[in-house]
């Protein structure tokens, strides 16, 4: 009986230490909140996939799915996004997408710096 006790003490104390093991690796595959912000170098509609690149030049692969959350104009090459992603089964899921035009803040900009020029060219003086 000594010994039919050791083997239970052994096999219960073998599933503890392998649940312990299980749950660090399955914590290592779901990692939550990571963000990246750049410019959208491609897109797959059918493949639901799209690049991003970073201002430090690094390219992050990214895929979407029905649960993830799109606001601003639609993903296309060339433009500003924030992405909220987390990595699962070796994929960076995108959880939300913020898209902004490159080309409409630019316009923006400019756009604003013809209006304040216009104005002070036609501030009149008074004579005395």
């Amino acid at each position: 009986m000594n010994f039919s006790r050791k083997a239970v003490l052994v096999s219960i104390l073998s599933l503890f230490l392998m649940s312990i093991a299980f749950g660090a690796s399955a914590k290592a595959t779901a990692t939550h909140g990571k963000t990246v912000k750049g410019a959208v170098v491609s897109v797959d509609e059918t493949g639901k996939t799209f690049s991003l690149k970073a201002s430090n030049g690094k390219t992050t692969e990214l895929v979407w799915n029905a649960a993830t959350k799109v606001t601003g104009p639609a993903l296309k090459a060339g433009e500003t996004a924030t992405v909220r992603y987390m990595v699962r089964d070796k994929q960076n899921v995108a959880t939300s997408i913020m898209t902004a035009e490159k080309h409409a803040a630019a316009v923006s900009t400019k756009s604003t710096a013809t209006t304040k020029t216009a104005a002070a060219s036609t501030t009149t003086t008074k004579k005395h």
